[in-house]
């Protein structure tokens, strides 16, 4: 009986793909198209649509702010994705959550994420507990821009 000898795989010469993250709730009529950027930094397209909808509407905001809680070991920051201007010196923490939020076992993680962020908010007076912006309300651009006016 003959067998083939064993050959090891080698790595892939292929370039890795850098393209943003895109869900499926993309709608095909954003005018213009959507880049997967924000700030210079790669972007899903729910929060590409919200950021157009916080510019649109004027609103001053920061993407991928990092944030220390009581439970962050050094390097381990947890991510807000908006920074949102509310007016009167106040800033709006606001996470855009996708469809896999949806999960129950996201639920539970998010949950967790969520009040340590918001403990962290409670000891800065200028920060307002975290938002959640939900994958159904960006479902075009007219509805990101509506969601960002009720900022």
């Amino acid at each position: 009986m003959y067998s083939k000898p064993y050959r090891r795989k080698l790595p892939s010469k292929r370039v890795a793909d850098v393209r943003p993250i895109r869900s499926r709730v993309s709608a095909l009529s954003d005018d213009p198209p959507l880049t997967g950027w924000v700030h210079g930094l790669p972007a899903s397209d729910l929060e590409e649509r919200y950021a157009r909808g916080l510019r649109n509407s004027g609103t001053d905001f920061s993407f991928q702010v990092e944030i220390e809680t009581a439970f962050t070991l050094p390097g381990q920051e947890k991510t807000v994705d908006f920074m949102v201007s509310a007016g009167g010196g106040m800033l709006q923490p606001t996470d855009v959550y996708g469809p896999l939020h949806q999960w129950p076992q996201a639920q539970t993680k998010d949950a967790e994420r969520e009040a340590e962020l918001n403990e962290a908010f409670e000891q800065i007076p200028t920060l307002m507990p975290l938002k959640i912006v939900w994958f159904y309300d960006l479902q075009d651009q007219e509805q990101a821009n509506q969601v960002a006016r009720n900022v």
